[in-house]
């Protein structure tokens, strides 16, 4: 991030979709999401347990551990080993109290950090808001043929933006004196191409330290969503 160009940085500030360039809870769930995938096929839950959280406590440190990505790590980390081994679905609420708490062990001064008090706020607004967003916004998707396409590509990526908008909005307003009108409907047209930016992104990375010429190739088709995201981003500056 410290080398994009101020003019990106800028298009992604105005256009309240920042977030995406900022590792923080969203990368770390699709992060936890593809691990759980991978290693389900061959391994029980307990099992997957240490590699899983091994792999999460590496990208924490390559990342440069900053107070949204502790956070977001410790709150996976307590979560996977909840549910791990006792089976039971988790208050996620609890979880992100556990994780604020002991990051503020470890330096109570965070409490007064504007990207602690961000990160804390956007997972909040998802873990209190995003659900009912939806039910409610499916209950109003007419019955159809593609009524679970209306629902998963765009009620529920809505219901995300304005779930994340919620608490944020006015810390946004308090410490920066703005806030994007558009941020929303940039939300809804950049989030969907996160998840294979971090996939095909890390993939790319691990996979040139042995096989340079496969890396490049996932490089490549990272550029497809990267591309997408950062023409959503100029586009909705513009306005």
């Amino acid at each position: 991030r410290h080398n994009l160009p101020d003019a990106v940085v800028d298009d992604f500030q105005v256009a309240g979709v920042s977030h995406i360039i900022a590792i923080s809870g969203l990368h770390i769930a699709v992060l936890i999401g593809v691990l759980v995938a991978v290693t389900k096929p061959f391994l029980s839950r307990r099992a997957a347990l240490p590699l899983i959280l091994t792999v999460l406590g590496l990208y924490t440190i390559m990342v440069g551990a900053s107070p949204s990505v502790m956070r977001a790590a410790i709150m996976g980390s307590i979560y996977l080993l909840a549910a791990g081994f006792t089976g039971r679905h988790i208050y996620a609420p609890a979880v992100l109290m556990a994780a604020a708490f002991v990051i503020t062990l470890i330096n109570p001064l965070l409490l007064w950090d504007v990207g602690f008090q961000l990160s804390f706020a956007a997972v909040m607004g998802l873990l209190l808001y995003a659900q009912p967003l939806m039910r409610w916004g499916r209950r109003h998707v007419p019955n159809g043929r593609f009524s679970p396409y209306i629902q998963s590509f765009i009620i529920d990526p809505i219901a995300v933006a304005v779930s994340i908008q919620i608490l944020t909005t006015p810390l946004i307003i308090f410490y920066f004196g703005r806030w994007s009108l558009v941020s929303i409907p940039a939300n809804l047209f950049t989030l969907p191409a996160l998840p294979p930016t971090i996939i095909l992104g890390g993939l790319g990375t691990l996979t040139h330290l042995a096989i340079p010429a496969l890396g490049q190739l996932l490089g490549l088709l990272a550029w497809i969503p990267l591309t997408w995201m950062l023409s959503i981003a100029r586009l909705f500056a513009a306005l």
